[in-house]
């Protein structure tokens, strides 16, 4: 019995001095073994049309961005950003309905430094009557088709005015068809499938076509929001209160906090911990049940957008985003599922690194074109 004493608390005393360590010595963080959260990128010889393509020109004319000067009082990390602490991250006025919806209007979403306000930049975004984001200027355009697009915050076009997203990028190329940009920040396939299955009629209402095709953008965040994972919970402990899925044949059973409390508890006091942000943890570890359980979840809501209409559906990995790919891509194919691969696609190098708003991380205008330009080009073989 003392033996066992001993060691359980030996143990404690182990655990709280690792995360001490790790908590305190912010600059061992360099050693982080697994880098950043995404995998080395790599080049695909099908990406090498685009240097010689007359469609993707403008790409040549690129140079690398010019480092941002901040005022002295803006304190910076090591790659010369404001430190990430201090960023605040809001919009004006309060956007959402009873139903998590976005109300219509026009909104401004700032990123500020918030001991001195200051901005380091200010987008503007406009909501249709139906609560979701415009990808047209002409309201009442004439149209056959449509395109149902589903995504998060990089679909939506974070940090973007209107005209500079994917939707609306991808509607300037079509005739006849319109397309619908519905996405939410921080939404996984869990989101978008809970809305289809409680608030159908609302979530797809003012789509008048009857026929077309639809969209799902992935990108890796997808995985952890689809789960609920201590990776995401530490970006994003609202999260908790998202649909849980679970189950095969799949089902709802609430919130991450009301469908598994423990579990979700567990997995919140992880994350605050100093050893899963140094080594990158994973709960869950996601192996086979776990890209099932997502599949299954991407499987539904093309279930769903067939039922409106939809002719064929794809699932398109947005570029660099490749930590799931590989056994993504077969799970994808076990399920029929259509799919468009750009993972291997290494935006920062085509677009001398100006594929992300320095200061959020968020896809560019221009990274958006070449998404739009490669996705026309797709869809048409």
């Amino acid at each position: 019995m003392l033996q066992i004493a001993v060691s359980v608390i030996t143990f404690v005393v182990l655990l709280v001095a690792v995360e001490s360590f790790f908590r305190f010595n912010q600059r061992y963080q360099l050693l982080a073994p697994w880098g950043d959260f995404y995998v080395e990128q790599e080049w695909v010889e099908r990406f090498d049309m685009i240097e010689d393509d007359p469609q993707f020109e403008y790409i040549k004319k690129l140079t690398q961005p010019t480092p941002r000067k901040y005022p002295k009082d803006v304190l910076l990390d090591t790659d010369r950003r404001p430190l990430e602490k201090y960023i605040k991250r809001f919009i004006d006025p309060a956007i959402e309905n009873a139903l998590g919806l976005f109300k219509p209007g026009a909104y401004s979403k700032l990123l500020i430094y918030a001991p001195t306000d200051y901005v380091y930049y200010k987008s503007h975004f406009t909501i249709d009557s139906f609560g979701r984001r415009i990808s047209s200027a002409q309201p009442t355009l004439s149209s056959e088709k449509f395109v149902l697009m589903f995504g998060c915050s990089y679909l939506f076009g974070d940090g973007l005015e209107d005209k500079d997203t994917i939707p609306f990028l991808f509607q300037n190329t079509l005739s006849k068809t319109r397309v619908y940009n519905i996405s939410h920040h921080g939404y996984g396939p869990n989101d978008h499938l809970y809305h289809l299955e409680k608030n159908n009629k609302e979530y797809l209402a003012g789509i008048s076509e009857k026929k077309g095709i639809s969209i799902y953008l992935y990108i890796d965040a997808h995985m952890h929001r689809a789960l609920g994972s201590a990776t995401w919970f530490r970006l994003d402990e609202n999260h908790t209160g998202h649909p849980y899925f679970s189950g095969d044949p799949l089902e709802y059973k609430g919130s991450f906090l009301s469908g598994r409390y423990w579990t979700t508890q567990l997995y919140l006091a992880f994350a605050r911990t100093a050893v899963q942000d140094f080594f990158k943890l994973e709960l869950p570890i996601v192996n086979d049940y776990e890209v099932q359980l997502f599949v299954r979840m991407i499987s539904k809501i093309r279930d769903y957008t067939m039922g409106r209409g939809s002719e064929k559906f794809y699932f398109v990995f947005y570029p660099q985003e490749k930590q799931f790919r590989d056994r993504l891509i077969p799970a994808l194919e076990a399920a029929h599922i259509d799919y468009i691969d750009y993972s291997m696609l290494d935006l920062a190098r085509i677009l001398k690194n100006n594929d992300r708003i320095s200061e959020d991380g968020h896809p560019t205008a221009l990274a958006n074109k070449l998404v739009v330009d490669l996705l026309k080009q797709d869809l048409r073989q």
